[in-house]
């Protein structure tokens, strides 16, 4: 064994945390000698068993209560600890777990940290312990910690082998299904015989059947060229030799498996042959069997069909699929139909081959609930408490009712078609009289009401959208609970523990389709604030005491305390108006009953108020009528339209803002799709890459007599186990492998250069962030368009320049050696720029070049709402007034960004400016949205499918929670290599905005860098010599406080800062700025001395405004 004095230290990387930059207090405060226990405290744990579907659920909550001098180790211990105890749990329980996974939550997670289910094998717990590493140091760069609040540890633990392989249906006797037999017309086949008894049938009748499909041979010429008469007397052998040549079939085999060959042709077929012609699917059907094909292979976006059939071992082609089944058939749902009208409404290819249903109405529904919290979960849990509905209010508006303004009116005795008979309806425990509604329900249960009102009560041939504010994370998750006890099983989008879209298919005569969402991720804020961001005509949100929300204070005058209208969680300056209207109602007496209706009510109008504001301002904005002309001012058609309706087509503003690029400012074919694996594996299929493995492994054993051969999974165990063999693995360059574009997708620049600064008599320290950074960068960078040229040199190369770099536009993976001494780093940013400040790149791995590019494409879209930005805006008040400054700015705004400003619509207006803001930041990080990662759910009572979805290898299962002792919810993710691209998918637009955008602040950080913040910047420069300048355009900066001089700042690191700010002109009066990520800086976290985070920030805290 070495001697532990001559072993090189160990290196960590630096972490600036809190608890990192104060190490030597913080360790006298908690001495390495303590044991794991002393520095975490367990709350509760329970067990939940599923004997239906053999798995156990074991939950544990903790808290740390001091910060440890290595706080991963005591994490990893906890988390060890959790899964031997959920292995002997399951035991105990007589589960014999096989799979296990974990799930990580806390209120300090903006998402759960999750780890697939998976195979318990002798290193699984490794494994996940190690994943879990990866994911906290990705959490940690982002200023989260589990330290100060409560967080559980869920471990699932599942037998998979006692599942059932398949649904078990027993009856009294075995009958055997009959099988269909296909009516055959005679001439629907192609009839094939082999040539010069050769077996190469197969070949003969793909090949035949292709000719006939895309061919322009008449019956008679297709017939002699099939039978090989006359001219074309072995055409379509030697086409058929060819096609062999080419899939490297070998010749005179006794038989050929279509399963090997026929993707070989198809793949050729589509990537070398008729490429960007045709594309092609080839189904194979037999003699006899049901009506789903036997075999198929092909894109699902084929253009051609090529259908064969096999029958006793011999392959002919079929000219039309109808005639196979004596009937049409439909090759996308695999089933027969009698008329087009009566084809399955579901079928991908309806809309193709069968008539369309005319657009339908639709309405909008605005729902709210109430909950009472009194009853905890647990008694012995007296924290964790029930969230128990007792007042719900909806209201109803349809696109009519909207646009000739009836949605403000009540419905009382007349009647809408789309929305009924009520206006607005509520649904409460008791009744009240100070709230006008049009019509209350009275139940013990409101939400069991509401959601048969929601489901059967509105006209069912209208399809329903209902939002509730923020009801993704709390009002959807209730619903969902009720919908499933109505025998419902919804289908769902999450992201995380998030809800994002909800939907309720139709039941003929039962319910329409319902869709609820999250009316936040349209409008992103508080629900109060919606009301001064549109200018709503709406009573403002009061404060309501929830926690005297209790069944006793029913009929009752109460005085409610601070803490029922749970104060300590307001931020200081929602306290501070709180505490001044707290001490003149304080000896109002409250009546439970009306403050319900009248509070409930009142987030419903404010929320129906503030998503019309945004419909009527976005339709209005993407509408395209039509000119003199008749035609309308877009990128791609000319055919003009009434607007884009965001509520109905959207559920977030990123996916209204693309849709409506796409629909308006885009052209056709301009942006190619970007493959989520990128472009590497182009044209390759499992069979071709096995195809050449067996090629290179038969040379390699001419030269080498005994080869080894490891599989992938057999390597990366091997890699879990060796850490000598993860670093050789880690240095290995090779050919540097495929490049991962979403690799290049950096955020920010974050983090101080300097945690403390009080200003000195000759200095001044300013706070400067630029105005509209992200729309700059998309009015000015020159974008790729088109598919990239794949290069790989693998080669060494020696560039110290810009000039030495051939590549002017493309994505390269190379081998960079920094400069000794830099102030501010430059990669991975732009590779030109790092040149310039002496970096070098030894050697050139791989490139992906761009032949074409746009510097327009998004100029046309962010001129559009910019100008609706200013307009909204006004004159700023430096130059209101003065009218040359003012035609000056006007002729700047059209010079630099092709921005034309009409003088007479400079007029303020909150709701077109809210909309403007939110359209020029949310659509380029659209094009960079995953393809993978959204949660999807299914809700099962046979064992059996739990099986399927574990023994997947497409998806990832993600969690199991129990509906009932006889139904699970399943949720899983699509694996990354299974994912198909989204519509929009291009991640290289978001890459070189990132990019550009780091390069825009760069500049600035080289002159005064002291504290980056993406777009902002606190430096320290001489009194009356600032190096930067402020201007009134996108891109220029602007100065955060201008009418205060900052006297001090600290950091904590990346995200936590404070500032001490003195007003102009005063020697005495001091304002404070307090930022910390990942804290929530309301009052108690502020301002109560036995809070955790006060010790933990406690030199931060003292910045927090008075």
């Amino acid at each position: 064994m070495k001697n532990s004095s001559s072993s090189p230290p160990s290196k960590r990387s630096r972490r600036f945390f809190i608890e990192e930059l104060l190490r030597e207090p913080y360790n006298e405060l908690s001495p390495p000698k303590k044991a794991p226990k002393d520095y975490i405290k367990k709350l509760d744990s329970e067990i939940e068993h599923v004997p239906k579907f053999k798995l156990v659920k074991n939950k544990s909550r903790f808290i740390i209560k001091d910060i440890p001098a290595d706080p991963e180790a005591l994490l990893m211990g906890v988390f060890q600890h959790c899964m031997d105890e959920a292995i002997i749990d399951s035991r105990q329980s007589g589960v014999e777990p096989t799979h296990l996974g974990c799930i990580v939550s806390s209120q300090n997670l903006s998402s759960d940290i999750w780890i697939p289910i998976r195979q318990l094998t002798p290193d699984t717990i490794n494994t996940i312990l190690n994943r879990f590493n990866d994911v906290a140091q990705s959490k940690k760069q982002d200023g989260v910690t589990l330290w100060g609040e409560p967080f559980t540890v869920t471990v699932t633990t599942i037998n998979r082998n006692a599942l059932p392989a398949k649904r078990q249906l027993k009856g009294g006797a075995a009958r055997k299904l009959a099988p269909v037999h296909h009516n055959i017309h005679p001439n629907c086949l192609i009839k094939i015989q082999n040539f010069d008894d050769d077996n190469y049938c197969l070949f003969y009748a793909i090949q035949a059947t292709l000719v006939r499909s895309i061919g322009d041979l008449d019956r008679r010429r297709f017939h002699d060229y099939v039978n090989g008469n006359s001219e074309m007397r072995g055409k379509l052998k030697n086409d058929a030799l060819e096609m062999m040549n080419a899939v490297n079939a070998p010749a005179g085999q006794p038989n050929y498996d279509a399963e090997v060959y026929v993707p070989r042709i198809v793949d050729w077929w589509n990537g070398e042959k008729f490429v960007g012609q045709w594309k092609f699917k080839t189904f194979v059907f037999r003699s006899a069997g049901h009506y789903k094909p036997l075999f198929k292979y092909g894109p699902e976006d084929y253009v051609v069909p090529i259908i064969l059939y096999f029958e006793e071992g011999h392959f002919n082609g079929v000219q039309k699929s109808g005639n196979l089944f004596g009937k049409p058939y439909c090759l996308s749902c695999e089933k027969t139909y009698d008329r087009p009208k009566r084809h399955i409404v579901n079928c991908k290819a309806r809309c193709i081959k069968c008539p369309k249903n005319e657009a339908r109405g639709w309405r909008l529904v605005i729902f709210d609930l109430e909950t009472m919290q009194h009853e905890p979960v647990d008694p012995q849990i007296p924290e964790r408490r029930k969230h128990q509905v007792n007042f719900v209010t909806a209201k109803v508006a349809c696109p009519d009712c909207i646009s000739n303004g009836q949605w403000k009116e009540s419905l009382l005795g007349k009647k809408c078609n789309i929305c009924g008979y009520h206006r607005t309806i509520t649904f409460s425990q008791m009744p009240f009289n100070g709230t006008t509604v049009e019509r209350q329900v009275i139940d013990r249960h409101p939400l069991v009401s509401f959601v048969k009102w929601i489901l059967y009560n509105l006209p069912k041939q209208y399809d329903t959208i209902a939002y509730s504010h923020f009801g993704g994370r709390f009002d959807m998750v209730l619903v969902f609970r009720e919908l499933f006890m109505e025998g419902l099983n919804p289908s769902m989008i999450k992201n995380g523990n998030r809800l994002l879209e909800m939907k309720v298919k139709s039941r003929k005569k039962l319910n329409p389709n319902i869709s609820f969402r999250d009316s936040w991720n349209l409008v992103p804020g508080p629900l109060a604030s919606l009301v001064p961001m549109f200018g709503l005509d709406v009573q403002d949100k009061p404060f309501f005491p929830h926690l005297a929300n209790r069944p006793e204070n029913y009929g009752c005058q109460i005085f409610p305390t601070k803490s029922n209208y749970l104060a300590g969680g307001m931020n200081p300056e929602k306290r501070k108006e709180f505490d001044i209207w707290y001490a003149q109602n304080r000896n109002q007496p409250f009546l439970l009953d009306e403050a319900l209706a009248s509070y409930c009510k009142n987030d419903v109008d404010i929320l129906m108020a503030g998503l019309i504001a945004f419909r009527t301002e976005f339709l209005e904005m993407s509408k395209r009528p039509a000119d003199p002309d008749g035609k309308a001012n877009r990128a791609a058609y000319t055919t003009p339209h009434n607007g884009i309706d965001p509520l109905k087509h959207c559920i977030t503003i990123a996916s209204a803002c693309m849709r409506h690029f796409r629909t308006n400012h885009l052209k056709p074919g301009h942006l190619d799709l970007v493959p989520e694996k990128g472009y590497d594996s182009c044209g390759d299929n499992q069979s071709r890459i096995r195809e050449r493995n067996k090629q290179r492994m038969e040379f390699i054993l001419t030269k080498v007599p005994n080869v080894e051969i490891f599989w992938q999974c057999e390597i990366e165990e091997m890699l879990s186990k060796d850490r000598e063999m993860k670093q050789k693995f880690k240095e290995y360059t090779g050919d540097g492998g495929p490049i991962n574009i979403r690799d290049c997708f950096m955020g920010g620049r974050t983090g101080a250069l300097k945690l403390y600064h009080e200003l000195a008599a000759d200095e001044e320290i300013s706070y400067y962030y630029f105005t509209s950074l992200y729309p700059f960068i998309n009015c000015v960078t020159d974008y790729p368009v088109g598919h990239p040229t794949l290069h790989v040199p693998c080669e060494d190369v020696d560039w110290r320049r810009p000039e030495d770099n051939p590549y002017p536009l493309a994505i390269l993976k190379v081998f960079v050696i920094p400069p000794r001494k830099i102030d501010v780093p430059v990669l991975p940013v732009k590779l030109n720029a790092a040149l310039e400040e002496g970096y070098r790149v030894t050697m050139l791995l791989r490139v992906l070049e761009y032949n074409k590019s746009d510097n327009q494409l998004f100029r046309p879209y962010m001129s559009e709402f910019m100008v609706q930005k200013l307009h909204a805006s006004g004159f700023d008040e430096e130059i209101r007034g003065n009218f040359e400054a003012e035609e000056q700015f006007i002729k700047e705004c059209r010079e630099k960004f092709d921005i034309k400003i009409d003088r007479a619509k400079m007029v303020p207006n909150k709701g077109k400016r809210a909309l403007a803001k939110l359209a020029v930041n949310n659509l380029w990080g659209r094009f960079s949205l995953r393809n993978y990662g959204l949660s999807q759910t299914f809700i099962t009572d046979d064992p059996s499918e739990l099986g399927n979805y574990l023994d997947n290898r497409k998806i990832e299962v993600t969690g199991l929670d129990m509906l009932t002792p006889e139904r699970i919810l399943i949720s899983y993710n699509q694996k990354k290599d299974w994912v198909q691209e989204h519509p929009c998918s291009n991640v290289v637009i978001s890459l070189f905005t990132t990019s550009a955008a780091r390069l825009h602040l760069l500049k600035a950080m080289q002159k005064v860098a002291r504290t980056p913040d993406t777009d902002s910047l606190i430096y320290v420069h001489p009194k009356g010599a600032n190096p930067l300048k402020t201007g009134p355009h996108l891109g220029e900066f602007t100065d955060e406080f201008p009418k205060h001089d900052i006297m001090e700042f600290v950091s904590g690191g990346a995200k936590q800062y404070g500032l001490k700010l003195r007003k102009k002109g005063s020697e005495n009066e001091f304002d404070y700025v307090l930022k910390l990520r990942g804290i929530t800086l309301n009052y108690d976290n502020l301002y109560v001395p036995e809070n955790p985070h006060q010790s933990k920030y406690c030199i931060l805290i003292s910045y927090a405004p008075l």
